[in-house]
């Protein structure tokens, strides 16, 4: 590798350990958010004040009463590290139900979960989304992501309408504003 950068030394390396990295580095902090799947649950848990062995009981609460496998708390600690320099490779993931019960006792959002808030594109907490009390989990998450300006969000809702010649017309209009 003669006259490769440290850099990109780093970067190649963190490659052939299976891992995605910036600059030898999981996606640093405050690139988007956390860096990881892993690191931005265990944010979450800490910050809500939770410990590992709480948020275990409360998974196999519901896992086994749905006649699911329970959890051990070394399955949990490798969740944590989904995304991180410490992810064992062949660790399975959680079921697809974890990832829907986990946001109740953290309060986060799922978007904000696997992907990070994105430079403020997407809401951490799920008290922050509009309208929290009335809410439907099960549209909770397309919420989670910021909404554009109302402008954007009319044109979005009748740009489908338009005929060619209104689509025609707005864009004569639009050009002609300067």
């Amino acid at each position: 590798m003669q006259g490769s950068s440290v850099t990109e030394v780093q970067f190649i390396q963190c490659r052939q350990n299976g891992i995605l990295c910036l600059n030898g580095k999981i996606e640093a902090k405050g690139m988007h958010g956390v860096a990881g799947l892993g690191s931005r649950l265990r944010e979450a848990r800490r910050e809500a004040g939770l410990s590992a062995d709480w948020m275990v009981r409360f998974l196999n609460g519901y896992l086994v009463s749905a006649g699911m496998k329970p959890v051990g708390i070394q399955t949990y600690y490798s969740w944590e590290r989904i995304g991180t320099p410490r992810e064992r490779p062949g660790k399975s993931y959680p079921h697809p139900l974890i990832y829907k019960l986990v946001l109740i006792p953290l309060g986060v959002t799922g978007y904000w979960l696997f992907n990070g808030d994105m430079g403020g594109k997407i809401v951490k907490y799920r008290k922050d989304l509009p309208q929290l009390e009335k809410i439907n989990y099960g549209i909770e998450q397309k919420s989670g992501v910021t909404l554009p300006d109302r402008l954007r969000i009319e044109f979005n809702r009748v740009e489908p309408l338009l005929s060619n010649g209104q689509k025609r017309g707005l864009l004569e209009l639009l050009k002609a504003i300067r």
